[in-house]
Parts: C-alpha cells; sequence; structure tokens
C-alpha cells in the first residue's frame, strides 16, 4: 500500500480524499529525511491544508524507514496522526502499520 491518509477518518464528515498531488507531497517530504523538517501547503481543490512533520529513521526488516507526523486542517477541524513508512525496492515510501521496535 503506497502511502494514503484516510482524511475521512480524520476529518469526520468528510468526503474527501487526498489526491495524487497530496500523496506526492508526502513523498517529497520523506525523501529529505531529516529528522524535524516539516513542509506545509493548501490544496485548493479540497479546501485542506497539511503539515508533514518527519521523525525519525530506523531499520525495519532490513528496509529504511521513518515515522512521521500528518496534521491535517480542513474548515474548523484539525486532525493529527503518527505514521510508519518504509522504502520500498522501486523507490516509494510505503506505509506500515504495527511496526514494533521492541
Amino acid at each position: 500500500m503506497l502511502i494514503q491518509l484516510n482524511v475521512n477518518a480524520l476529518l469526520a464528515g468528510s468526503e474527501i480524499a487526498m489526491t495524487a498531488m497530496d500523496l506526492n507531497k508526502i513523498q517529497i517530504a520523506l525523501y529529505s529525511r531529516t529528522t524535524g523538517s516539516s513542509v506545509g501547503w493548501y490544496n485548493e481543490n479540497t479546501a485542506t491544508h497539511y503539515d508533514i512533520v518527519v521523525g525519525e529513521n530506523f531499520g525495519f526488516e532490513f528496509q529504511p524507514c521513518i515515522n512521521y507526523q500528518v496534521i491535517v486542517k480542513r474548515n474548523e477541524n484539525i486532525a493529527n496522526e503518527d505514521l510508519n513508512a518504509c522504502l520500498s525496492a522501486n523507490g516509494k515510501w510505503i506505509a506500515k502499520e504495527n511496526i514494533s521496535l521492541n
């Protein structure tokens, strides 16, 4: 599964999902891989603002991985989600759930 974020779940009652442009911007933000760096943008088509805050880099199952936070703002609603992604062999960041580093 490529990185995707269920904005509908984050912003209850919304029917607008992330666009291909939004997903691409997340990919670009994660490629920076600089802990603490952030990228923000406003999608005029969906009236949604996104902020990505890059967290720690780590390895999982022999892949470079990263954790990051997504902050989504639409109208009066704000939602945060902490996520993990690992770099696949084809160079795309892939969402990873339930990673245990213990």
